[in-house]
């Protein structure tokens, strides 16, 4: 029976991203050195904090997160707690896992005196990829808690990217609370769809939120369209938001031709951009609403103010408004690769210019008409056509738009032909 709970306790570190090594330092520790389960999953916390670039705060949540919704009973079915091991120690509510009273560097202590000698004499015959077996037993989905042999993300959509590329990906940056507004999204312009014989593909960027995950966990159940990597979901953290869709894009979806990053408050008329890009060369590519002779708000109330500590230039390299902005596969893939020796900076759409100019890459324009809005155009059937984007757009207002498009599909407007 240890040995079931031994694998599903691998099964919870691979799921919270501690490296294999570590894995089977840590699970072997606690069989030998008969560390208490609770004190073993702090160790690991404070171990990989550093390592993984994570609060080990963050992990331990994680855990707790994993834990929960197993209703996680140990060896024992039906059993709710687990007696303490140490001299003295306390039995442990299983799903509850107090820190405070560890003396942590005691403990771990205890692990570096033995771990060497347990993975020298005695090393792990275990086949990590029985881990989505074991999850699977207790109802976690392998495309629910991400693939475990790919510890930085929590949640990966299911895609067809290897046998049926995509032409455009979209990236919609989205916060945990914006149900209604993914749900509205997944059902007009973000559905997956094929416009002018070219597919077209939406998956929703996000961060973490104990308080949402529970929830979003299901919805990526339901749907298999979230990309999720656990660090706090907060506006300034949206520079590492797109960074996490372009690597996913890089990783698992190298073959689409174009990526398009957007916001969940937007319209984005993807049948006109597939036709504009149609047109378009397929590499080194950057376009969208640019922003040319930009510079930092000094203004220190403003949301997007930036001191000269963080930006003392006086304006930014050419970019394009956050609010929607497109890069040829090639242009996204290379952002991502440079981004690892750009120094981060907290507003994304800059962030993603500085990148661009270490490239060399200048922005574009898409049409000698103007086609991204960074700002809410008003409504009308022919003037949505021929635009791409619009800012600020409310759920409801959507539903409205693309059912009025969709009625008005065979309706001609002045112009075309």
């Amino acid at each position: 029976m240890f040995n079931s709970f031994k694998k599903l306790c691998y099964a919870a570190l691979a799921f919270i991203g501690v490296p294999a090594n570590l894995q089977a330092i840590v699970i072997l520790s606690q069989e030998k050195c008969g560390l208490s389960i609770c004190a073993t999953h702090y160790l690991v916390a404070m171990a990989t904090a550093d390592l993984l670039f994570i609060a080990p705060e963050v992990i331990l949540r994680r855990l707790n997160d994993y834990y929960s919704p197993l209703s996680f009973s140990l060896a024992t079915k039906g059993r709710k707690s687990v007696k303490g091991e140490g001299d003295g120690e306390p039995d442990r509510t299983v799903g509850s896992c107090p820190t405070e009273d560890i003396d942590h560097t005691a403990y771990w202590g205890n692990v570096q005196e033995r771990a060497q000698e347990i993975i020298i004499t005695d090393p792990p015959q275990y086949d990590f990829r029985d881990n989505e077996k074991y999850l699977s037993q207790y109802g976690v989905e392998h495309w629910h808690s991400a693939k475990l042999n790919d510890h930085s993300f929590l949640m990966l959509p299911n895609s067809s990217c290897d046998t049926s590329p995509p032409f455009l990906v979209l990236l919609i940056t989205s916060a945990q609370d914006q149900l209604e507004a993914r749900s509205v999204i997944r059902q007009t312009w973000g559905r997956a769809r094929t416009t002018h014989g070219k597919r077209v593909v939406s998956y929703f960027l996000l961060g973490y939120s104990r308080e949402h995950q529970e929830q979003l966990l299901k919805e990526s159940s339901l749907h298999k369209d979230i990309i999720q990597k656990n660090f706090t979901d907060t506006y300034y953290n949206l520079t590492t938001k797109v960074l996490m869709g372009l690597e996913w894009v890089s990783r698992f979806c190298p073959s689409t031709s174009f990526v398009m990053k957007t916001d969940s408050d937007m319209f984005v008329n993807t049948d006109h951009l597939t036709k504009l890009l149609l047109g378009m060369n397929h590499t080194d590519v950057f376009t969208g609403f640019i922003m040319w002779n930009s510079g930092p708000i000094r203004e220190k109330f403003s949301k997007w103010y930036v001191s000269e500590q963080e930006y003392p230039q006086e304006t930014y390299p050419p970019f394009c408004s956050g609010t929607g902005y497109m890069l040829s596969a090639d242009v996204a893939h290379r952002v991502w690769i440079i981004s690892r020796t750009v120094p981060h900076f907290k507003l994304e759409d800059v962030y993603v210019g500085l990148c661009l100019a270490e490239l060399n890459i200048t922005p574009v324009e898409i049409h000698l008409e103007q086609k991204f809005y960074n700002w809410n155009v008003k409504f009308s059937v022919c003037g949505f056509r021929k635009l791409i984007t619009s800012h600020r757009v409310k759920p409801y207002e959507l539903l409205i738009y693309w059912k009025a498009l969709e009625d008005a599909a065979d309706e001609a407007c002045p112009g075309d032909g």
